[in-house]
């Protein structure tokens, strides 16, 4: 296996990563790549687009899949695990800043739970949130009452899941679909509903990135 793809596969491993994936079947999903570009990735390495991609939803360091110089993981703690063979070690004391991180035994800080009701605050959603569903609209994915994990600082791709805020204010959770020169529409996923789009002034407020029942996270 080429280097770069071992690298990559380590990143989704570590507990730093936004998305833990413990195989490449799991973090092929986790990039919405296809079976082709992770069979090319694993015989010719990590193509460029491949590793800012991996950067943007993971949270690694491109420059590191690709080269293996500088941090996995630039700015995070260092004495977070790898899994599945390494043990957790005890969380690092927060900050003096007061900013204080929630650390589970098996995975990295816990994003916050947020409400339908303050989404209307959009500007004070955190990067990384959860939502807790409340009707089908993932399914068969998810059904209500399963809880998705959202990021804010993702530019959504054609077929990715999005949160968007309709122009009367209203929150739908849709399939992103680009139309060209830089418009596009919201359709629904797993039931029926209305399409979105961006000439009617709807506006993408964040990416899914995966979701779960009881803790047991899966990614699209």
């Amino acid at each position: 296996m080429q280097e770069s793809a071992k690298r990559l596969l380590d990143a989704a491993r570590d507990a730093r990563s936004a998305v833990v994936c413990l195989d490449f079947s799991a973090l092929q999903a986790a990039l919405n790549a296809s079976p082709a570009v992770m069979t090319n990735w694993k015989a010719r390495g990590v193509s460029k687009e491949g590793a800012l991609k991996a950067q943007a939803i993971l949270g690694c360091s491109a420059h590191w899949v690709l080269t293996g110089l500088g941090d996995a993981f630039p700015g995070q703690p260092g004495n977070v695990a790898t899994f599945p063979d390494r043990a957790v070690p005890a969380p690092q004391a927060p900050e003096a800043s007061g900013t204080v991180n929630i650390y589970t035994l098996d995975g990295p800080p816990v994003p916050k739970m947020v409400a339908w009701e303050e989404l209307h605050m959009h500007d004070q959603l955190p990067n990384v949130f959860e939502l807790t569903l409340r009707d089908g609209s993932l399914s068969p994915k998810h059904e209500a009452g399963d809880y998705i994990k959202l990021r804010r600082d993702l530019e959504p791709a054609n077929r990715d899941w999005v949160l968007v805020r309709a122009a009367s204010g209203k929150h739908l959770l849709r399939e992103f679909i680009s139309l060209g020169g830089g418009e596009w529409a919201a359709a629904p996923v797993g039931q029926a509903g209305e399409t979105v789009t961006s000439q009617s002034g709807a506006v993408v407020v964040a990416v899914y990135v995966g979701g779960g029942v009881s803790g047991r996270m899966s990614q699209r």
